[in-house]
């Protein structure tokens, strides 16, 4: 259910039109399709997943009536059909089977995480390869491979020693546009004067251009730097627990337009 949920955690941008559908944001609208994928089928069986109609998929998400939704709709199928597709590639039954099945062949190793984020992004390129290139050099980001992997450890490293990923703290922080946005208000981040200006107009940023390609980069490394320095003082905090402090202080009414700058071309990430 948390790989299911790491795949389909998208659609900020629609956050405006869900509201006025149902008055419930892009990750509300999410959760209780998830919630309603699992309750009809809990393994998330290969073969279900990957017949899933569109027009399934938009009730379960309770989008069935909503047309000026088709676009959101069509990414979410995609995303279900490619989990379904590609575990019956493999030989694997389910989703269930995918995550255990890995996770047991990784008990032990040093970098456990790391090749677990990696074999996401391989299996389920649609969902989680979530690579970017910048004057010709590849950007490998991995978002929401991250977010599955510290879920599980969160959740699970102190039942099943299967979760326990000794690399946990080597994963970079999560940064989305509300990160992005509580880092430029605090001057950690600093753009470029037609930049700010573009921000400031709400003008969508290209999917893979080079302002938000650079945003992404710069707000990953300011996490970086931010937990080496907290470090160096003596306080144990990672770039993942700083990205997840700073999303939380991005939920408040200050930062209510942040995300409105991703444009929909932005697929999964």
């Amino acid at each position: 259910m948390l790989v299911l949920a790491g795949a389909l955690d998208f659609g900020a941008s629609w956050r405006d039109e869900l509201r006025s559908h149902h008055g419930k944001g892009a990750w509300e609208t999410v959760k209780q399709g998830i919630e309603s994928l699992s309750q009809m089928c809990p393994e998330l069986k290969a073969e279900w997943l990957f017949h899933l109609s569109h027009t399934a998929v938009a009730m379960h998400f309770r989008l069935e009536h909503a047309d000026h939704l088709t676009q959101f709709v069509s990414k979410l199928h995609s995303v279900v059909h490619e989990l379904g597709e590609n575990l019956i590639k493999q030989n694997v039954p389910s989703l269930a089977e995918y995550i255990m099945s890995l996770l047991e062949e990784l008990r032990g190793d040093p970098h456990a995480a790391g090749k677990l984020i990696q074999d996401l992004a391989d299996t389920f390129p649609t969902a989680f390869q979530d690579t970017a290139y910048l004057k010709r050099l590849p950007i490998y980001f991995y978002k929401k491979a991250q977010t599955v992997a510290c879920e599980l450890h969160e959740r699970f490293h102190s039942l099943d020693d299967r979760f326990n990923f000794p690399d946990i703290e080597m994963l970079t922080g999560n940064v989305d546009p509300l990160v992005i946005a509580v880092l430029r208000r605090h001057e950690v981040v600093k753009t470029t004067w037609d930049l700010t200006k573009a921000l400031q107009a709400d003008t969508d940023l290209s999917t893979g251009g080079a302002a938000e390609v650079s945003l992404r980069a710069a707000g990953v490394a300011a996490l970086e730097d931010m937990a080496w320095l907290a470090k160096l003082k003596g306080y144990p905090i990672s770039p993942t627990m700083l990205g997840n402090y700073l999303w939380a202080c991005g939920k408040s009414e200050a930062y209510a337009n942040a995300q409105r700058h991703i444009s929909k071309e932005t697929c999964f990430y």
